[in-house]
């Protein structure tokens, strides 16, 4: 395909762009202005390339080292959508330093034709990161940080929040052996067989009934709970074990949950190296340990055992240590979910529980509480396990909670236009409109988003006709402080529903 050149006769507004970051008010008419990018970034910038994408086209140019690339369905709307980004973008791709790659560690990306893509780490901070990710088309980018010798892989989930998995890093700054992973870093996949047996042996001995909490044995179709003669089947090689018999455990159209273990996890996980620790609704890791047992709703490649999520399927006291990320919210009883995760730790384990707080409405399969600090406390508590420590974790700050709320502000606005204007506004102009009471801009909302982003609910309620005196059963008890008399009752009994 044609490449064309940088236009000829830029007039002097263009060659200003490059001089600073545009103002906000003339973002919409400097992309309509601009030809190409090289019109705002100069020389630097190359001349636009063009590559063929199944039924689209990718527009992209080099800039200080760095790609960026836009896609759409001809070379003209693509380098309109590659000029949009880099009017985006201006304000950091003008004070943005090249940086070399100075290490032969790379990702190879198979096109489509047969052609590989090397992408050499460099490094640079998170941000730094984030910005080349944004900038380009592919969905992760490795990179080395910049204050470590560390590589690590930086994508954005499907709510747009940044995910950074971090590659090969000793959790307590030795060089010390780590749980084996599987499948990962094994020696080969003879030696990953064995070690998923080996795994699977170790958990088969715990797994118990979930309705009777009766022993299992093993079947040719799964396991079978003698004592109140129920049958569990198994899912590929993984043991199914709820309390509904007809609960469909394929991960066919389910949210598929990849949230990575931050350092305090691992540091827990890497402590119990030689017992065994159970992830409550693990989803699907992209790397499994040998001494975590990975539970979820889906039968995930990395989990180990299915559930329903109503009673765990396992023997008492039996883990050294217990993980609940990001699953609270989503139990209808923190109660009765906190009772099971006490019931199934050892005397003198750990268990590390967050939960969320200033987050959205996110669903899977349904989203009930979000707690404060004190309420996550009082929750543990009444399970009879003691608070050690309660702390907001590195992926709870609350530029997170912020992040979430904006970008379900701006991805949930149906309306291009104007989800362009929500990204437009600074934050002072926003706060000085919510505080005369004005929602105009913000009230465009696609009617799911509406309720995923409340602030609140109110509910009305009614109590059921049939709910008679005669049906209440237990006594109201007055107390009266002593020397008085005791209040005058009504006529008829007064009692309280059980």
């Amino acid at each position: 395909m044609r490449r064309p050149g940088p236009r000829d006769g830029r007039s002097e507004a263009r060659r200003s762009c490059t001089a600073g970051a545009l103002p906000q008010s003339s973002l919409r008419g400097t992309i309509a202005r601009v030809q190409y990018p090289r019109d705002l970034l100069g020389p630097e910038c190359s001349v636009p390339g063009y590559v063929l994408l199944g039924p689209g086209v990718r527009a992209y140019v080099q800039f200080r080292g760095v790609l960026i690339a836009a896609i759409g369905t001809d070379e003209a709307s693509a380098r309109d959508a590659l000029v949009a980004k880099v009017v985006r973008f201006l304000p950091q791709l003008l004070v943005m330093e090249e940086i070399p790659a100075v290490d032969d560690v790379h990702l190879v990306q198979q096109h489509q034709g047969g052609s590989e893509l090397r992408y050499f780490a460099k490094p640079m901070d998170e941000p730094r990161a984030l910005l080349e990710l944004d900038l380009g088309l592919d969905g992760a980018l490795l990179y080395r940080e910049a204050d470590r010798r560390t590589y690590a892989v930086v994508s954005r989930g499907q709510d747009g929040m940044p995910q950074r998995i971090r590659l090969g890093g000793p959790v307590h700054g030795d060089d010390g052996p780590r749980p084996l992973p599987i499948p990962g870093r094994t020696p080969s996949p003879e030696r990953e067989n064995a070690l998923r047996k080996d795994k699977a042996a170790r958990i088969r001995s715990l797994l118990r009934c979930p309705l009777c909490r009766g022993a299992l044995s093993l079947q040719p179709f799964g396991m079978r709970c003698e004592p109140c003669a129920r049958d569990y089947k198994n899912c590929g090689d993984r043991p199914v074990l709820t309390v509904d018999p007809a609960y469909d455990p394929t991960p066919r159209d389910k949210l598929v949950s990849k949230n990575t273990y931050g350092p305090q996890v691992l540091e827990l996980i890497e402590r119990n190296r030689d017992g065994l620790v159970l992830d409550m609704g693990s989803g699907s890791p992209s790397i499994g340990f040998y001494n975590v047992v990975h539970l979820d709703l889906s039968a995930y490649d990395q989990v180990d055992v299915v559930t329903d999520g109503r009673r765990l399927p396992f023997a008492d006291q039996t883990f050294d240590a217990v993980l609940s990320e990001a699953v609270l919210e989503h139990v209808p009883d923190p109660d009765a979910y906190m009772a099971e995760l006490a019931r199934v730790l050892k005397p003198g384990g750990r268990a590390r529980v967050d939960v969320a707080f200033l987050q959205p409405y996110h669903a899977y399969p349904d989203h009930y509480f979000n707690m404060t600090k004190s309420g996550l406390c009082v929750t543990i508590e009444r399970a009879g396990l003691g608070v050690l420590r309660a702390e907001v974790g590195e992926h709870q700050e609350p530029w997170v909670a912020l992040g979430m709320l904006m970008a379900g502000f701006v991805h949930g606005t149906p309306d291009p236009q104007k989800r362009d204007a929500l990204m437009q506004r600074t934050i002072g102009a926003t706060l000085e409109q919510f505080a005369r009471g004005d929602g105009s801009g913000f009230r465009d909302l696609a009617p799911e988003q509406v309720e995923r982003l409340a602030a609140g609910f109110s509910c009305l309620c009614e109590k059921p006709v049939a709910a008679t005196t005669e049906e209440l059963r237990e006594p109201i008890v007055v107390i009266t402080p002593p020397g008085t008399e005791p209040a005058t009752l009504p006529s008829v009994q007064a009692t309280r529903p059980h």
